[in-house]
């Protein structure tokens, strides 16, 4: 009589994503351009929002900042601005000081057409109509604590503000 081998089952272990992703991309050969978060508002805030509709800051390496240009007419100009705008850049983060800035002609991702501060804006009481400042009142006179009566109010001024800018 023949004895039966059991087949044994394979263990799987969960793993988080970022415990093996970066050494599975190193193994592949797969190199990812990453941006620390904020360097595109970063650059945003430091050029403009002319400027920062024909560019588009792609990576930080080391100390060097590659940003995309939309034509060769706005490259040219931004080469001649380098200083300037490596000063503003430096000012606005003095944290991470970038000491040269890399263009290149590339395809530019537009971008929708909001306020420099789309987050202010909504925050903005001077533009409430004079019903939602009575309705706002009138909910929030029922609050007692003053924290949570400003969290509140908070949140129904970006709620209105928010529908109208949809409308």
């Amino acid at each position: 009589m023949s004895a039966r081998r059991r087949s044994k089952k394979k263990v799987y272990r969960l793993e988080r994503l970022g415990e093996f992703l970066p050494g599975t991309l190193v193994k592949e050969k797969i190199f990812i351009p990453t941006m620390p978060p904020g360097t595109a508002s970063l650059w945003n805030r430091a050029v403009g929002p002319q400027i920062a509709r024909q560019t588009e800051p792609l990576r930080l390496r080391g100390s060097v900042l590659y940003v995309t240009v939309s034509t060769p007419a706005w490259m040219q100009q931004l080469q001649y601005m380098n200083e300037e705008i490596l000063e503003k850049v430096n000012s606005l983060e003095p944290a991470h000081r970038i000491t040269k800035i890399r263009y290149s002609i590339g395809h530019v991702t537009p971008r929708a057409e909001r306020p420099e501060s789309f987050r202010d804006t909504l925050l903005d009481e001077s533009r409430l109509k004079d019903r939602d400042r009575r309705l706002i009142a009138q909910h929030l006179s029922s609050i007692g604590d003053e924290d949570l009566r400003e969290a509140i109010r908070r949140v129904m001024i970006r709620e209105a503000l928010t529908r109208y800018l949809r409308s």
